[in-house]
């Protein structure tokens, strides 16, 4: 009797990983699309982008460092005349992670993330030494998404102008905010 098992693609690299199971030289995590770990996790944010992830974790204390480089592209619309454009991630990072017991409902930190160069660097309190690489790295990359998206083509301007033409004039003082509306009679 033969069993027949399904292929499984195996990964290079864990995308959890406990913390208090580290070498105490740190381990290198690498991440790719073409290995695929945080494929799922990311198509969200990137899509089917191609994506670049190298990660340090090491053990410092009763803390850990964590410290890398992101690399990939979100594909995103220009805030300005609709088209689609492209916005490139670049990510170096330098963080602290401290295990911590639960805060409970009142205790929260006053803590804001600040420049490594600065004031330190940003802090990550978690709750357990089970940490999620993917979570993580997602997190990253959507603190990356500009506010305003621009796509940085030549007419983009003239395109958003001739579109608030036609909408109305966008400057108008008119009371009722409606009234646009009866401009784009077609």
């Amino acid at each position: 009797l033969t069993y027949l098992l399904p292929t499984m693609k195996q990964t290079a690299y864990p995308t959890k990983v406990m913390l208090t199971s580290l070498q105490e030289t740190g381990e290198i995590y690498k991440y790719t699309n073409q290995t695929g770990e945080l494929t799922k996790a990311l198509a969200d944010l990137i899509g089917d982008a191609p994506y670049n992830v190298e990660i340090q974790l090491m053990p410092a204390g009763n803390a850990f460092l964590i410290s890398g480089k992101i690399k990939t592209e979100m594909k995103l619309i220009c805030s300005h005349c609709g088209r689609d454009a492209v916005h490139e991630v670049n990510d170096d990072f330098k963080e602290i992670i401290l295990i911590e017991d639960d805060r409970g409902r009142g205790g929260h930190t006053g803590h804001v993330g600040s420049d490594l160069v600065s004031d330190g660097p940003y802090c990550n309190y978690v709750q357990s030494a089970s940490f999620d690489i993917a979570d993580f790295v997602h997190e990253h990359i959507a603190a990356e998404e500009p506010y305003i998206v621009e796509c940085g083509q030549p007419d983009c301007e003239r395109v958003m102008k001739a579109a608030e033409l036609r909408a109305g004039d966008p400057t108008s003082t008119d009371a009722n905010p409606f009234s646009v509306l009866k401009n784009l009679k077609g």
